[in-house]
C-alpha cells in the first residue's frame, strides 16, 4: 500500500480542528461556566505521529493510547460525535459520559482504549498483544504513549515480556521532551536517545522530523518484525493539560504536507 498524502492531510486536518475547537469552547476544569467537565490534554502539534503511524497499520490493528489520546482516537476512525458527547459527560459519549477526555474507546473502530496513569497502556497493550498471539488471531496491536512513560518501571518489563514472547505489537514513544512542562533532560540519562536504550530489548529506530510520511514509512518497516519501537521527536502546541497554547508552533506537520502537495488547503478538506 502507498501512502496517500491527501488522505494523511484530511486525517491531520481532522485531528487540528477537532482540538482547536475544543480549545475554543473548553473554559477550565471545574469551572462553573465550563460545559466540559473533564481535564482536556490536546494533541495539537502532534498530530503527524498517530496519523503516520495508523495509516501504516493493517485495519484489523488494536490500538492504545495515553492520556493524550484525542489524535490517535480520530486517527483510528473513532466516532467524533461520541467523543465529543463523552467531552461534555453524557450517556451518549464514547464511555458513556463516565470517562472523559482521557478514556475515549472505540471498540468498532479499533480503538481498545486510552489510559491516564503514565504507562499504563504499554502494559495493557502489551497484554493484549499477548492475548491475540495466545488466541491465534493475526492482529497487530499498536500503542502511543509519552517520553514520561519511559521512567515507568512497567514499561520496560513489558518490553522485555514482548521481547521474550516475542508478541506482535509497536511501541510508539512520542517524545515531546516534556513530562508536564519538566524537561527530559532533567529526568532521564541523555547519554543516550530512548530508542538506543530499547535496542537491547527488540527492534528500534527514531524519527526526528515530523513528515507524516516519513513516520508512515518507518513504521511500516517496522511493522516486518514485531516486537518493535518507534520514538518520534515531536512538538506539544498546547500546555500539558487545558486549552492555552504555551509554544510557539514553529514546527506544523500540516503545514510541512501543505507545501509537499503545493494545492490550497479547500482542495484537501
Amino acid at each position: 500500500m502507498t501512502f496517500d498524502a491527501t488522505a494523511a492531510y484530511q486525517k491531520m486536518h481532522l485531528c487540528r480542528r477537532v482540538d482547536e475547537e475544543i480549545s475554543q469552547r473548553y473554559g477550565g476544569y471545574g469551572a462553573a461556566h465550563n460545559p466540559m467537565q473533564t481535564p482536556v490534554h490536546l494533541s495539537l502539534g502532534q498530530e503527524s505521529c498517530s496519523v503516520g503511524v495508523i495509516m501504516a497499520l493493517p485495519p484489523s490493528a488494536h490500538v492504545y493510547a495515553s492520556h493524550r489520546c484525542h489524535a490517535a482516537y480520530l486517527a483510528k476512525g473513532g466516532d467524533l460525535n461520541a467523543m465529543i458527547a463523552e467531552l461534555y459527560g453524557k450517556t451518549t459519549g464514547c464511555c458513556g459520559g463516565r470517562g472523559g477526555s482521557m478514556h475515549l474507546r472505540d471498540e468498532a473502530a479499533g480503538f481498545l482504549g486510552a489510559y491516564p496513569i503514565v504507562g499504563d497502556a504499554v502494559s495493557i497493550a502489551t497484554g493484549s498483544a499477548m492475548a491475540a498471539q495466545l488466541e491465534g488471531k493475526n492482529r497487530i496491536i499498536c500503542v502511543f504513549f509519552g517520553d514520561a512513560a519511559m521512567e515507568s518501571g512497567q514499561v520496560w518489563e513489558s518490553f522485555n515480556f514482548a521481547a521474550t514472547h516475542q508478541l506482535p505489537i509497536l511501541y510508539v514513544c512520542e517524545n515531546n521532551n516534556l513530562a508536564t512542562d519538566t524537561p527530559r533532560a532533567v529526568r532521564q540519562p541523555t547519554s543516550s536517545s530512548i530508542w538506543q536504550r530499547v535496542r537491547a530489548f527488540m527492534q528500534a529506530n527514531r524519527i526526528t522530523d515530523e513528515s507524516v510520511e516519513t513516520i508512515y514509512q518507518m513504521a511500516k518497516a517496522l511493522l516486518g518484525e514485531l516486537p518493535a519501537f518507534l520514538e518520534i521527536r515531536t512538538h506539544r502546541w498546547a500546555e500539558h493539560v487545558g486549552p492555552k497554547v504555551t509554544h510557539d508552533p514553529a514546527y506544523d506537520p500540516l503545514d510541512l504536507l501543505k507545501r509537499k502537495l503545493d494545492i490550497g488547503v479547500a482542495d484537501l478538506v
